[in-house]
């Protein structure tokens, strides 16, 4: 397991590396529902002219899977595992991975800063299904994370990092995530 050790104390606090860690932790335990929630309000599909439409589709693709971390972090700063705003970007059931996440978080007292290093890329997109969806590859660095109550640097002490698959949909002309997977068998090199 990946394990911080907090700069404050020696004693400190053993967090996950990164969201990816929080979010395989919800994907293990999620076998139950937990408490519907409205539907999506996910980032707009690009409103700038594009020659080659499916470039303009897979940096919408890219932008809505960015913005789930910067949803996690609200909410985390919020101290809210229900809040709304992680259903901007996505939909059951990543919305309730990401709450799992962001509870991981609360509990553990550290607050995420800022977006991992993704390398991310769309491997598939598909504008002709119903609804039309799209899969991205990544293989995300350690998020920076701080002490909730110190605000202090969390150390990593990260070794490996596994890639992630995430699932995208197009709903309401807007891309939402709609579930993430995270590949613990393999290790995301470089």
């Amino acid at each position: 397991m990946r394990r911080f050790v907090s700069n404050a104390t020696r004693r400190g606090p053993i967090v996950p590396a990164l969201l990816l860690a929080v979010i395989s932790l919800a994907v293990a335990c999620s076998s139950g529902k937990p408490q519907s929630s409205p539907p999506p309000t996910a980032v707009p599909t690009s409103a700038s002219p594009s020659t080659d439409p499916s470039a303009s589709a897979e940096a919408d693709v890219l932008a809505a899977y960015v913005a789930t971390y910067a949803d996690v972090t609200a909410a985390v700063r919020q101290r809210n595992a229900m809040s709304k705003v992680l259903g901007r970007h996505a939909m059951p059931p990543a919305e309730y991975q990401l709450q799992q996440g962001v509870a991981e978080y609360l509990k553990l007292g550290v607050v995420p800063v800022g977006v991992p290093i993704l390398r991310a890329k769309v491997t598939s997109l598909n504008m002709g299904a119903s609804p039309p969806n799209a899969i991205v590859s990544s293989c995300p660095s350690a998020s920076r994370l701080v002490d909730a109550s110190t605000g202090r640097a969390v150390r990593s002490h990260v070794t490996a990092l596994n890639p992630v698959t995430v699932d995208l949909q197009l709903t309401r002309d807007r891309w939402v995530v709609t579930f993430f997977k995270v590949d613990r068998q393999a290790t995301c090199s470089g």
